[in-house]
């Protein structure tokens, strides 16, 4: 564990040595940068160290939601692991050492966030080089790249001026650590993904770490290599407990079970460094822990709201809430804030912004006091908290479950309705976030009527009439495909990128399909993952379709070749995915007029 004080007398150490460095590199080439400039840089440096350890190195959590602790009092570091090889990320060498452009990309609630803390602080205290932390929620339209790190570097006392920051930059001193690419808004991507590869051109001796949920595109970033994070182990999950602050009886009651057969029970809940902080409040409260995970969400809440403790869990200090709202009220309120701001992809507000939010939410509702449920957002139940002058969500995951409440409260009509103008968005969230997922388990047969059934018709209603269904279903569903080689050039992904096409990869090969325009393709992945396991060809498929590497197969090419027809449909994973829409249309007809008749049976009876 590194020490807070050691860490903090590492900092001048850190910039000095890496100024030094950048001096040698530039004083010979760029005439105003003199040992005047060097020494005014490296003040900055310092100052903007400084700053950001205080912001960095000390975390707000649910079980800390009053005052922030030390990273290191409670970090518990997981593993990564970069194709088939497990990497220990106790120190950030071991990634860059493999390579100097990677991402971090795992699931919600793994932990990037902090992972990425610990690589900043780590670097500081081996005297790597000059991180620069750059949290890319905010990142927009008003600026390029390069600008947006000088301005969030500038607000934590970087003074120099943006040209010798420009210096410094081309002598390879910095590790960049961008977080939270999947927090940048949907329309905003492309531009940013120009932007960092220019960035990571021009200033290639510098290193460059991204934390991301997964996101298909990274198959094309031929330069960075991508690490996901591991589940925590039984021994790495027991050894977080232990660090954390909480009712010793309680932690060592909890851990007795997490030894004897909680975690293998529970280990989707376990495994996931935030599950498993919220796994001990609901422990602590009901000594029982759900199978499914919105109900797990829900006992968490109740545990959440129950406590409000201002201390500590089991400190035994209540207060009342602010808004004076029963739990039920709250909550509708709440979810109905999650869905706005889940729909236009914040995670981040002002005052202003938050306040006029929760006005709107509570509308028809309630009638509460915006400012009152702020502070009970922020300082009872710990969904929200301050971070410098923004309004933040403790974790995204809150934002889906409470979305996913909003939906399943919205009778039939208006949840068809809302879901299939959700659908029309085509967020690329719906196939790598929880909100659909756990509508669906909430309540399944609901689901499928008012969202499945629905965007299957239309499909049906409109598909092409061709040799069969299966035929029918895939040319309506893609207008086309290319086969590209495992390993080509970055210009041939931007070609592929500017169809908005989305990539497959496979062994041997990738797949880049373009979707009819008219769907949803994000839901429609997601129903063919949900509903049926799509597993990966067992043989190498550039081989098999060695002839067709860098053509386009459309439909017209497909009606005349009925084997390469086959061939997709048995061996890609586009293949089953249309096998598998087509059979589930289907199969969740038959359930509705199961359901149907079921129903008429019931009211014969009545009668």
């Amino acid at each position: 564990m590194l020490d807070e004080t050691f860490v903090k007398e590492r900092l001048a150490k850190t910039v000095d040595n890496s100024i030094e460095i950048a001096f040698k590199y530039l004083s010979g080439k760029v005439k105003d940068f003199n040992e005047k400039s060097k020494i005014d840089l490296g003040i900055s440096f310092v100052d903007y160290l400084n700053n950001s350890f205080e912001k960095y190195s000390k975390i707000k959590t649910i079980l800390y939601k009053n005052q922030p602790k030390y990273l290191y009092d409670f970090f518990e570091c997981c593993n990564l692991k970069l194709d088939r090889e497990i990497v220990n990320c106790q120190s950030v060498e071991s990634i860059i050492s493999i390579s100097r452009f990677s991402i971090i990309v795992g699931l919600g609630g793994m932990g990037k966030s902090t992972l990425m803390k610990h690589f900043f602080l780590d670097t500081i205290e081996k005297n790597i080089c000059i991180p620069l932390f750059i949290e890319l929620r905010n990142y927009d339209n008003s600026t390029n790249l390069l600008d947006y790190c000088y301005n969030s570097i500038k607000v934590l006392g970087f003074r120099s001026d943006i040209k010798y920051f420009k210096y410094a930059l081309e002598s390879g001193i910095f590790l960049f650590l961008l977080d939270g690419y999947d927090e940048i808004k949907d329309e905003l991507r492309a531009k940013f993904r120009i932007e960092l590869f220019e960035l990571s051109d021009e200033y290639n001796k510098n290193a460059f770490i991204i934390s991301s949920r997964p996101c298909d595109t990274f198959i094309g970033w031929t330069r960075f290599s991508v690490f996901k994070t591991q589940p925590l182990s039984k021994s790495q999950a027991i050894n977080l407990i232990n660090k954390i602050d909480y009712d010793k009886d309680t932690k060592d009651n909890f851990i007795r079970e997490l030894n004897k057969k909680l975690y293998y029970d529970h280990q989707s809940f376990a495994s996931n460094p935030l599950l498993l902080n919220i796994l001990l409040l609901t422990y602590d409260e009901y000594a029982k822990i759900p199978e499914k995970l919105h109900i797990f969400y829900s006992k968490a809440f109740d545990t959440m709201y129950s406590i409000h403790d201002a201390t500590k869990p089991g400190g035994g200090y209540k207060r009342d809430l602010k808004s004076k709202l029963p739990s039920d009220s709250f909550i509708k309120v709440f979810s109905k804030f999650c869905f706005i701001t889940y729909v236009h992809e914040q995670i981040s507000f002002d005052k202003h912004d938050i306040l006029t939010i929760i006005d709107e939410s509570s509308k028809k509702i309630v009638e509460v006091k915006a400012d009152d449920f702020l502070d009970d957002l922020q300082n009872a139940v710990c969904l929200i908290y301050l971070d410098g002058l923004k309004y933040i969500f403790t974790h995204r995951s809150f934002q889906e479950y409470f979305s996913a409440i909003y939906l399943r409260d919205l009778n039939d009509d208006s949840q068809q309705i809302v879901c299939q103008r959700l659908l029309k968005k085509n967020l690329i969230s719906i196939h790598s976030d929880s909100v659909f997922s756990m509508l669906w388990d909430m309540n399944t047969e609901r689901f499928n009527r008012n969202v499945v059934l629905p965007t299957l018709k239309e499909i049906k209603d409109n598909k092409p009439i061709a040799a069969d269904e299966l035929h029918s279903f895939f040319y309506y569903l893609v207008d086309y495909i290319e086969l590209i080689p495992e390993k080509y050039d970055e210009k041939r992904f931007d070609d592929v990128f500017e169809k908005r096409m989305v990539l497959f990869p496979e062994r041997g090969l990738m797949i880049a399909v373009k979707f009819n325009e008219n769907i949803n393709y994000n839901f429609i992945i997601f129903l063919a993952k949900k509903y049926m396991k799509i597993k990966s060809s067992t043989i190498n498929l550039g081989k098999l379709f060695s002839n067709y590497i860098n053509k386009t197969i459309d439909a017209n090419l497909l009606r005349k070749d009925n084997a390469l027809f086959s061939s997709i449909i048995s061996e890609t994973k586009i293949g089953k995915i249309v096998k598998n829409i087509s059979k589930l249309y289907d199969e969740v007809s038959k359930e509705e007029l199961e359901a149907d008749l079921e129903l008429k049976k019931l009211l014969d009876i009545i009668e």
